[in-house]
């Protein structure tokens, strides 16, 4: 009885992170054809921890995903004092169609703005998305989450 309340408690666990990870997203049309679904790889995200873009692509009229963008789109990514960018590659993620990487180490917490660019079948895409309590979360501080504090 108890390994089936720990079996239902897991799936239950995994639906419901499914379920925060997809609301954690900005979701947009770009230019009328394309549904795009921005945000962190990894959310909540910490500074100092390995993470990147999460960029997934669909047609919007009838919500296929759109395959083969890693040459013909470009993400930036800006300090949070929006005095420094690093143009970065995007990569396709592994088993799954119209879903992109552009992998960073974010250094300090606070707001971060992100910029997917380049040219789609002729359509020209130039947007913009800004962490935030209305799209995605801003990086957090991982000093935080440190324990036991490495200053007693």
């Amino acid at each position: 009885m108890k390994s089936n309340r720990v079996i239902i408690g897991l799936f239950l666990g995994i639906f419901l992170g499914t379920i925060t990870h997809a609301e954690a997203h900005e979701k947009r049309f770009v230019q009328s054809r394309y549904h795009f679904v921005v945000g962190f790889l990894k959310e909540p995200a910490f500074s100092g921890e390995m993470n990147g873009i999460d960029l997934r692509v669909s047609d919007a009229d009838s919500g296929a995903p759109v395959k083969g963008l890693e040459s013909a789109l470009t993400a930036d990514v800006w300090t949070p004092e929006q005095t420094k960018a690093l143009k970065l590659p995007l990569r396709g993620r592994y088993g799954q169609e119209g879903a992109y990487g552009a992998y960073f180490l974010p250094a300090r917490p606070g707001k971060y703005h992100f910029r997917i660019h380049g040219v789609i079948d002729g359509v020209a895409i130039d947007e913009a998305f800004v962490s935030g309590k209305e799209t995605f979360a801003d990086v957090e501080d991982s000093n935080t989450l440190v324990f036991p504090p490495l200053a007693e």
